[in-house]
């Protein structure tokens, strides 16, 4: 959770918002913006931030907060509430993502904020935020893209790293299987990147260019890989470091961007493995 100034807020110039405002209070009415986007921790666990910046002279007690958009389904409900915002203050509120409507429109998300002014009644506050970034649109672009592709063929990591040593350094190798569905269509796995913690053995981008219907054999790939780096906080700083890129196009999808998830016992592999062929 991050705390700032009314200066830090301004960098992701949140939109003010449109009040709708229930019940009654003699305190002065509340002056809040909100915006709603991705932090680098936030993609391993699909949520986001639901930021408020308190704008009055006033304190306010948030107790609840919500989004919608028709990018998903429901609604996306704030974390770490109930929290007292300081005037002047701004502060993150991390949030749950429902899963993603594919078919949707694009259509700009609303927030909705419970609050309790100092001194005042209970209000609710209706907002359309910003989305610095456009975090809402990647967010649901690789949701979508990945549920394209898989919808043709699945992917499906091994439930343990193998190893090997070449040229007197252990490499560790992901075997993944793409296994086609039988659903009518093609999709193509154009290729996998590296992450912020590894590398494909070839370089930062591991070609593919392999295509798949119904009428495919299922396939293994073998992804090996080094470390992208070594260093003291490289593992106790990992965000999305095993978190596989895949490129891709899958229908409309013409070029796919998605993480695929490993296993928290082939993640543990992986740090275990780093920590060895660094020497920590």
């Amino acid at each position: 959770m991050r705390v700032s100034g009314a200066a830090g807020a301004a960098i992701l110039i949140a939109a003010a918002l449109l009040p709708l405002l229930s019940g009654c209070s003699t305190a002065p009415e509340p002056k809040l913006s909100v915006a709603l986007f991705q932090n680098r921790a936030d993609y391993a666990t699909r949520s986001l931030q639901v930021e408020i910046t308190n704008r009055g002279s006033t304190d306010v007690v948030i107790t609840a907060a919500t989004f919608t958009s028709a990018y998903f389904e429901g609604s996306g409900t704030a974390g770490h509430l109930p929290y007292t915002l300081v005037a002047g203050t701004t502060t993150d509120f991390p949030a749950t993502v429902p899963p993603p409507v594919c078919e949707g429109p694009d259509s700009k998300p609303t927030a909705t904020i419970h609050l309790i002014p100092k001194g005042g009644s209970p209000l609710v506050v209706t907002s359309r935020p910003k989305v610095p970034f456009n975090s809402l649109g990647a967010l649901h672009a690789q949701d979508c893209g990945q549920q394209a592709f898989e919808k043709v063929a699945s992917i499906t990591p091994a439930p343990h790293l193998r190893f090997e040593t070449r040229d007197g350094s252990e490499l560790a190798i992901l075997d993944v299987t793409i296994a086609p569905t039988g659903s009518p269509g093609t999709v193509t796995l154009v290729s996998t990147t590296g992450t912020t913690l590894l590398i494909p053995t070839e370089g930062e981008v591991r070609p593919l260019g392999i295509t798949f219907s119904a009428a495919t054999a299922p396939t293994v790939l073998t992804l090996d890989f080094v470390p992208s780096r070594c260093g003291t906080h490289v593992i106790s700083e990992d965000k999305i470091g095993t978190l596989i890129p895949f490129h891709a196009v899958a229908g409309e999808f013409e070029d796919a961007y998605f993480r695929v998830a490993v296993s928290p016992v082939v993640k543990a592999e992986f740090y275990d493995w780093v920590g060895r062929y660094c020497g920590q």
